[in-house]
């Protein structure tokens, strides 16, 4: 249930963190302030470093010294990725040790280490202090080199940078003829060996010329030759096959037993045949005939049998004579293939030895003529580079690497960059103590404000009593009185916000009854439950608050009265209670002081009589206030909780725990308590951190505290 001012909306996060920042503003400029000035201080202690740069140019080749002439030696490589991987080296080579050694002898460094500003320090190893305060760059797309050297000295660093330039231009002349040397020599023996192996193909040709035909003509015609032997050889394998299947099909019929089956076909195909066969077909149905009418031995039978059979006989000779004529043509033709056979196979040999014969005559003319021009080659870069090597002796100028730009004495240094490392420093000094501060509010376990008490205990947010001003205060005796004396102002609305809350929340009630405690002393419940009782009374209602802190009451001092008789007299006395209430100055406020402290105040407030007074008085006021200790210390209020209709906690802005208000909580529950919920005390409404509240109050000055000229 949302009541009061201050609901959540979309900006409450940011808000709160706007709270946090307010709150927590000095923790943040003391921290910006503290880092920025140690980091002033500690930048402007640094010594100056000056950077002094020289500029060389690295080409892939060296320049050509003499026209016509080739480059021989080829320092980098044409492909990119060989290129960069050139590039690369060399940049490794120019902080090498052995350039700072080189640029260590050429200066005498061992002996005056004054020129590096060294005085009487001894560093053990030169190279690597000269290395540490290099540093190489090439240049984006392009061929250029910057040689940067730091130190604070401007012309310690300008000397080092042009030696160091100068010292790898030398190195690089130096490598350039030693590699020149060492190709001349390799080439004089690749020369050399060259030569031998011309000599050697040279020899092979002219023995395969000489012991040997060589005709390209005579590999034609053996082609010829083999391709008309092939063609012949394939038609005698066709005679073959073809004659040996006709002497097989006329071997199979002619072992029949009945040649007049025999098939007519091509293999026995002439007329002859075909009319014994007919004139033995003729016999053979008229010999049937004449079974049918006359016995085996009857005379036409017997004739027609002998013609018959010489029929068969003629028949099978003619077939046996064909046979003979196709066995002779098998015969033949097997001869002939078998000769083809070896006609053909020497020619096939005739010809792959020719033709590997020519092509390792054609591989060695090949081979012969690759060595010469690669000799020729050899012999035209050996003389090149000889010549070479005459002019860049004699020119001393023949170098793929040279300075552009020598380095000068810088004027301003590098290093320290005090402004900006200041300006980093306000910048993380900022980013600290913003970080610093949300850290001790995030350890900060107080409540601070309205999502403390709904999200994340669960109450209800009554409202808040704002923290009056010392200044307004003083004008008063009682500054408890505050709400009374200054109706109109913003404190007073906000305490008739929380009694329009208590009212809505108790609304069955006819006289409404609340207690008023806190979670731990001193956290403002006393004057938070007068300025209730005041604001209650100003509508009317006659309103009786109760001072049952029967430990330290404080009551009878805020209105001014006796406290010689009260409530703790009233409990163990047969008197009227009336006798003990106190009018006050407070219009419709009456008060019921605690009296005598007793040694026994919660077996006083446990007896039947309290219950009957609270009875008694609910019949004579609208509203009965019971003002009871903290409920950290005692248990007073959990037995007054029984009697009232609600209780209210008051929890101080910055100092009353979540842990404290969660126990509080927890006790009143454990006992079926009415908790009606909370209320802020003590909060500065000035500061713009409270965000909602501080617009809250100018709402309350507006309307409140300024009298109205001549408009509504």
């Amino acid at each position: 249930m949302n009541v009061g001012p201050g609901a959540n909306d979309g900006s409450f996060s940011i808000q709160r963190y706007l709270r946090t920042l307010t709150k927590r503003k000095w923790t943040i400029i003391f921290t910006m302030a503290l880092i920025t000035v140690g980091v002033a201080f500690y930048t402007t202690r640094q010594p100056k470093i000056y950077v002094a740069t020289a500029t060389i140019v690295i080409e892939p080749r060296a320049p050509l010294i003499m026209a016509g002439s080739q480059q021989v030696i080829q320092l980098g490589a044409t492909g990119y990725f060989e290129r960069r991987q050139f590039f690369a080296t060399q940049l490794k080579v120019i902080k090498s040790r052995t350039i700072a050694k080189r640029v260590i002898e050429a200066k005498n460094l061992r002996n005056r280490p004054e020129l590096l500003g060294l005085g009487k320090r001894k560093v053990t190893d030169l190279e690597a202090y000269i290395i540490k305060r290099v540093k190489v760059e090439p240049v984006k797309e392009s061929m250029m080199v910057h040689i940067s050297v730091e130190d604070t000295n401007r012309r310690v660093a300008s000397m080092l940078a042009n030696e160091i330039a100068r010292q790898y231009e030398k190195y690089n002349i130096r490598r350039l003829g030693q590699k020149s040397s060492e190709v001349k020599v390799w080439l004089k023996k690749k020369i050399e060996d060259e030569q031998r192996l011309k000599d050697k193909l040279e020899k092979a040709i002219l023995e395969i010329e000489n012991n040997s035909k060589l005709d390209p003509d005579s590999l034609k015609e053996l082609a010829t030759q083999t391709k008309e032997h092939s063609i012949q050889y394939s038609r005698a394998i066709e005679a073959v096959l073809k004659n040996r299947a006709i002497v097989s099909q006329i071997k199979i019929f002619s072992t029949g037993k009945n040649l007049t089956d025999v098939p007519l076909g091509s293999a026995i195909n002439n007329e002859l045949i075909a009319a014994l066969k007919m004139e033995a077909i003729k016999l053979e149905n008229r010999y049937r005939d004449l079974a049918e009418s006359y016995g085996a031995k009857h005379p036409k039978i017997l004739s027609v049998k002998k013609q018959l059979t010489l029929v068969r006989l003629k028949l099978r000779g003619e077939i046996e004579r064909i046979l003979k004529s196709y066995e002779l043509e098998y015969r033949a033709a097997m001869r002939l293939e078998r000769s083809l056979v070896g006609k053909l196979t020497t020619l096939r040999e005739k010809r792959l030895n020719m033709r590997q014969l020519l092509q390792r005559y054609n591989r060695k003319v090949s081979e012969y003529n690759d060595v010469k021009e690669g000799l020729k080659q050899l012999i035209r870069q050996y003389q090149n580079i000889n010549l070479t090597s005459t002019a860049t002796a004699e020119l001393k100028q023949a170098n793929n690497v040279y300075v552009l730009d020598p380095a000068k004495p810088p004027l301003e240094p590098v290093k320290p960059r005090v402004k900006l490392n200041i300006l980093l420093g306000f910048i993380f000094g900022l980013f600290g103590g913003v970080g610093l501060a949300f850290f001790f509010e995030f350890v900060d376990n107080t409540v601070k404000g309205r999502e403390d008490i709904e999200e994340l205990l669960g109450l209800s947010f009554l409202g808040i009593v704002p923290n009056v001003k010392e200044s307004k205060a003083r004008k008063y005796k009682n500054p408890e009185l505050f709400v009374h004396h200054e109706p109109k102002s913003t404190e007073a609305e906000f305490c008739r916000s929380i009694r329009t809350n208590l009212l809505f929340m108790t609304p069955e009630s006819e006289s409404k009854t609340f207690l008023v405690t806190s979670a731990s002393p001193q956290e403002g419940k006393t004057t938070t439950a007068v300025s209730i009782a005041i604001t209650m009374a100003s509508s009317g209602m006659p309103t009786l608050i109760l001072d049952t802190d029967m430990r330290r009451p404080r009551l009878h001092r805020v209105f001014g009265v006796s406290n010689e008789v009260g409530l703790s007299s009233y409990l163990i006395e047969n008197k009227d209670i009336g006798e003990y209430i106190k009018k006050t100055e407070v219009p419709n406020v009456d008060l019921l002081p605690c009296g005598p402290l007793p040694p026994n105040p919660a077996e006083l407030l446990h007896t039947k009589k309290f219950q009957e007074l609270v009875t008694i008085l609910q019949q004579r006021y609208k509203n009965l206030i019971f003002d009871s200790p903290p409920l950290g210390a005692v248990t007073d209020p959990v037995v007054i909780s029984s009697y009232v209709d609600g209780v209210i906690i008051i929890a101080k802005y910055g100092k009353t725990s979540r842990e404290a208000l969660r126990h509080a909580k927890q006790t009143f529950e454990r006992t079926s308590a009415r908790i009606l919920g909370v209320v802020l005390n003590r909060l500065d409404l000035q500061s713009r951190g409270y965000g909602y509240y501080y617009y809250y109050d100018q709402y309350g000055r507006y309307y409140g505290e300024q009298p109205a000229k001549g408009s509504s």
